[in-house]
């Protein structure tokens, strides 16, 4: 024990405590649910257009895949060649890289405000699925191209622009290593493609040919290659950077000013297309269309062919002179790398729906009374009417199989609020949907909500058979296996939606009806939610409507309340029902950073000196719990003495420890551990803060216990030297056989421990931090581990 004279400086005192929870059943951490799902094979109705407003990609439209890429070696449908056309070219243009520009004062639209409505229509040819051997389109790094292993420091994905998708691979140093490549095996018998499209900035965006450049496609099994080489030192054709080159024979058969050949194809800024076709008898290179006649006569070409393996392979080089380094790097591209069938191309096309803002803004439309079902007998009159505000100057009537509109039919002659159909038919009209499109004189278009159409004919139809709502899960379920079921979702008894579930449906196993009411609620707010339900048979009759049992509330769940910092972490009561948290931090009142994702009840952060935090709890999208409103703001954060968790939970039969930390603002001296009185029978902590559940304890399922520790420290203003080992600091350079450790810390996470080198590890310079004032003491302190513990070693110099 380490004794003091009374002329010693005494360290000041705190106790602070940490919780800790037991999670799942009796102190064991649940196994994560694992799910296995099918392989489905990739249709054209898998690629869709999607508008992306993003920083680095602002007022773009693209074609790109639905879902995350996959990292499989076959990957398809294959997008070739594409092109998009604008509705209204008067307000909205589209360039052959999806670039959108609008007229001048127009903006778009918030989504799903409404506005002025221009539609972008994308027309593609594609491969099918089955006719793609390789795919590379570079929108993660789990590709068969850009894996860790074989991105290398070369090359790096790229977010400036696309051909599709959000990404594409570009060099990353000057460098002359190829790293990316991928062996695919050609079968024998038949003819395929290999092609890359490679974005060229040409000339905009180099601005001398006096550096060697190289940047290419090519077939890294025969060397191939195809692209843009060029050198002043050797021949003309690399000394003219105004053509696409190509490789005629191998680098070992010659000096690199004979081996390469002008393809006659011109360079020119934006995506170009490099098009391997690959026969039993060889291969031959396209660009752009363009035949390079005499590449099929060459060795490389000739050995390039089906029932044989090519490496679809990425390649670079360019030196460090000025002048052109700085305009490789996100400037050359490459996306969309294929093999394919030398099948034809199918066709398709996609659209997507801009709603425009005109200059000075929209005038205010707005939908007072949506249409609501018409029930009428067999050849009576149905009517459907909308209500909108004065600025409404048009309106146009559509008919739809379904309550989304998807398929929905412009009715000749519903140009006004009120729809009038006379005379109905149950066997043509019945459960259909109509819904009206509003518009301004300005163009600005609003769409109503979708209402049916139910015809009472004389034959009978049984209705559903004890309907229920589940008031968890939001299911609707109701036995019939007579049609398809019309469920009305009510609101605090105001009728909201109309929804039509499909008898033998993807959501109706064994054709007993069930209906997803949870996603339609949660959209729609707080509130109780019921529903009815009417079956339509396929002859065209309905049932009598019933009321399902059961009411889904829809609730908001609780702010976190006591939000405080323990610590670098911050911390906050747990809300029930909630799935996880999100945690911003503030600066001055300012958000700082972007919010981080909690599953606990408290979540490491970065403060700096007088930050604050505040917290949401998040509702699971399958849950009828919505996120809950920001917490107040915490306290200001000052760097403090507070124990930090080591492990997220404590495990029965394992220890787990708390650290000090000091943030290096204090230096602590003695510490101690207990636990609090409530929990001495639950856990033991020994000095080193190691916690462990005691001997024949079971905790509960989300059980906390707390544990308290007492410092002794000093003030930063009364320590003249301090090194905790945790940063690059005065001992913890790497040099003289000490490296950093985090097998054991008395503070922090690290402690120095000896490398095997057997030297001294010095500081470098000279401290004077000999006493000058009498009767003071200069206390020299380091903590020592062995033993199964740590111990001081001590120095005191008196003045």
């Amino acid at each position: 024990m380490m004794r003091r004279s009374k002329w010693m400086q005494k360290a000041l005192s705190i106790v602070t405590a940490a919780t800790m929870t037991f999670s799942g059943l009796p102190g064991l951490v649940p196994t994560s649910e694992v799910s296995a799902a099918e392989k489905s094979v990739e249709s054209f109705d898998s690629v869709v257009l999607e508008l992306n407003q993003a920083t680095d990609h602002a007022g773009r439209v693209n074609l790109t895949y639905k879902g995350a890429p996959l990292s499989t070696l076959i990957k398809g449908p294959v997008i070739d060649e594409f092109s998009y056309d604008s509705s209204n070219s008067n307000l909205l243009t589209v360039d052959e890289n999806g670039k959108v520009t609008l007229a001048s004062g127009y903006t778009f639209a918030a989504p799903g405000a409404p506005g002025v409505p221009v539609t972008i229509t994308a027309n593609a040819s594609y491969y099918q699925d089955a006719d793609v051997l390789f795919m590379e389109d570079f929108e993660n790094n789990d590709g068969p191209l850009t894996t860790t292993n074989k991105l290398g420091a070369s090359f790096t994905l790229s977010s400036v622009q696309s051909r599709s998708g959000l990404k594409t691979i570009t060099p990353s140093s000057s460098t002359t290593t190829e790293a990316v490549n991928q062996d695919v095996a050609l079968p024998a018998g038949s003819n395929y493609k290999m092609t890359a499209w490679y974005y060229d900035p040409y000339p905009a965006e180099e601005k001398t040919a006096t550096a060697r450049t190289q940047f290419a496609i090519l077939d890294g099994r025969n060397s191939t290659y195809a692209g843009t080489f060029y050198q002043s030192p050797q021949s003309e054709v690399l000394n003219n950077p105004t053509k696409y080159t190509w490789a005629y024979t191998l680098s070992s058969a010659c000096s690199g000013d004979k081996r390469w050949k002008d393809s006659g194809v011109d360079r020119s800024t934006g995506w170009h297309k490099f098009e391997w076709l690959i026969t039993p008898n060889g291969a031959s290179l396209q660009i752009d269309g363009n035949s390079v006649s005499d590449s099929a006569q060459s060795d490389i070409y000739k050995a390039m062919k089906s029932g044989t393996t090519i490496q679809p392979k990425i390649a670079g080089g360019w030196n460090n002179q000025s002048g052109n380094v700085s305009f490789v790097n996100n400037k050359h591209l490459i996306d969309d790398f294929y093999v394919v069938k030398d099948v034809a191309t199918e066709s398709g096309t996609r659209t997507l729906t801009l709603n425009l803002v005109p200059p000075g803004g929209l005038p205010n439309l707005e939908i007072t009374n949506q249409p609501t079902a018409a029930k009428v007998n067999q050849g009576e009159t149905a009517t459907f009417s909308v209500t909108a505000t004065t600025t409404a100057k048009s309106y146009q009537w559509f008919v739809s199989n379904d309550e989304g509109g998807l398929n929905g039919v412009e009715i000749v002659g519903g140009n006004d609020a009120v729809l009038t159909l006379p005379n109905v038919d149950s066997a043509v009209q019945q459960g259909k949907f109509y819904y009206c499109q509003v518009s301004t004189a300005e163009g600005v278009m609003i769409k109503s909500h979708s209402a049916p159409l139910l015809i009472k004919t004389n034959k009978p139809v049984n209705a559903p058979i004890n309907p229920t709502l589940d008031p968890d899960t939001g299911i609707y379920t109701g036995g019939s296996n007579y049609g398809d079921t019309l469920v009305t979702l009510i609101k605090d008894s105001t009728v909201v939606g109309y929804y039509l579930s499909k008898n033998g449906g993807p959501d109706q196993p064994n054709n007993h009806e069930r209906h997803h009411v949870l996603p339609y609620a949660r959209a729609l707010g707080v509130g109780n939610y019921t529903v009815t339900a009417t079956v339509i048979n396929t002859e065209g009759n309905i049932s009598d409507e019933v009321t399902a049992s059961g009411t889904l509330t829809i609730e908001k769940l609780s702010a976190p309340g006591k939000v405080r910092w323990n610590g670098t972490y911050a911390a906050w009561d747990s809300v029930a029902n909630a799935s996880a948290y999100s945690v911003q931090l503030f600066s001055n009142g300012i958000a700082k950073g972007s919010p981080v994702a909690a599953t606990g009840n408290d979540v490491a952060l970065s403060p700096g000196s007088n930050d604050t935090f505040k917290v949401r709890a998040i509702g699971n999208a399958t849950t009828r719990f919505l996120d809950s409103d920001e917490s107040g703001e915490s306290a200001a954060y000052s760097a403090n003495i507070a124990l930090v968790r080591q492990n997220e939970t404590l495990r029965a039969g394992e220890s787990e420890r708390l650290i000090v930390d000091t943030a290096d603002t204090f230096v602590a001296d003695n510490i101690s551990f207990s636990p609090a009185d409530k929990d001495k029978n639950k856990i033991e902590v020994d000095g080193a803060g190691f916690v462990t559940v005691k001997k024949g304890y079971v905790p509960k399922a989300n059980e906390e216990v707390t544990v308290n520790v007492s410092v002794d420290y000093f003030n930063k203003a009364d320590t003249m030297f301090y090194d905790g080992y945790e940063g690059n600091q005065k001992f913890t350079t790497g040099a003289n056989g000490y490296v950093q450790s985090n097998v054991i810390s008395r503070t922090g996470a690290k402690a120095a421990t000896t490398s095997g080198g057997a030297q001294v590890a010095s500081v470098p310079g000279t401290y004077n931090y000999a006493p000058t004032e009498a009767g003071k003491t200069t206390i020299v302190t380091a903590w020592y581990y062995d033993d199964g513990g740590w111990h001081p070693v001590i120095t005191r110099y008196l003045a």
